[in-house]
């Protein structure tokens, strides 16, 4: 999964396999429009990148809150002891899974 920036300030989910298909058009200076798999027609000359999501931090199945040190559980903010802190792994933020599905709502559709 990657995302691709573009000039407009938007964010469009494409595939591993999409990435290289754009990097490819690019690389052979194709200046022509690119149909992503959501339907979006996108300028070549409008991305400004195609990267790795933004990931945030979680501890057990909690999303870590800003301060890095805290979650939430049960409405209750929870601290985190210092040597949990080695425990914590990263993953790609929930929008873009909530963006995944609708992108394929839409191609079942």
């Amino acid at each position: 999964m990657k995302i691709l920036h573009t000039t407009a300030n938007k964010q469009h989910l494409i595939e591993d396999e999409e990435e290289k298909n754009i990097t490819t058009l690019l690389q052979t200076g194709n200046n022509s429009f690119i149909k992503l798999r959501d339907g979006s027609l996108i300028n070549p000359k409008c991305i400004v990148e195609i990267g790795e999501p933004d990931t945030v931090p979680y501890w057990n199945g909690y999303m870590l809150e800003p301060d890095g040190r805290s979650f939430i559980r049960d409405g209750v903010k929870v601290k985190m002891e210092t040597e949990t802190f080695k425990e914590i792994e990263y993953k790609p933020h929930p929008k873009y899974l909530a963006m995944r599905q609708q992108l394929n709502n839409k191609l079942l559709k």
